[in-house]
């Protein structure tokens, strides 16, 4: 909410997770994390949420995990460029394989 945005920005961040979470079952997805800071920040230990808790991160670097001591790591595979067009095309154009002829080329 509005007023809770100074203190998300302030560098109290870590306390205040810990105080409101950690009695708590909760799944947190950080997603695109780039920097080590984002982790420490928001998910530095286990322990500051309840038992049964999942994190889980998206990242396209795997050295932040491994320097972090996450052990379950999870590559995800590419889609071929056939199933890649369609669930583009899907969301793009509610449509699982027409292009508007002007996108064609982009698509």
């Amino acid at each position: 909410g509005e007023r809770d945005k100074e203190a998300w920005s302030s560098v109290s961040c870590s306390s205040m997770i810990k105080e409101r979470f950690r009695h708590r079952r909760v799944l947190i997805v950080l997603d695109d994390v780039d920097r080590s800071e984002q982790l420490n920040e928001l998910v530095k230990e286990t322990g500051w949420f309840g038992p049964g808790s999942r994190i889980v991160v998206t990242t396209r670097d795997r050295h932040l995990l491994v320097s972090h001591g996450i052990d379950l790591i999870y590559k995800v595979k590419c889609l071929h460029k056939k199933e890649a067009l369609q669930l583009f095309c899907n969301y793009a154009f509610r449509n699982e394989m027409i292009v508007p002829h002007e996108f064609l080329k982009l698509s």
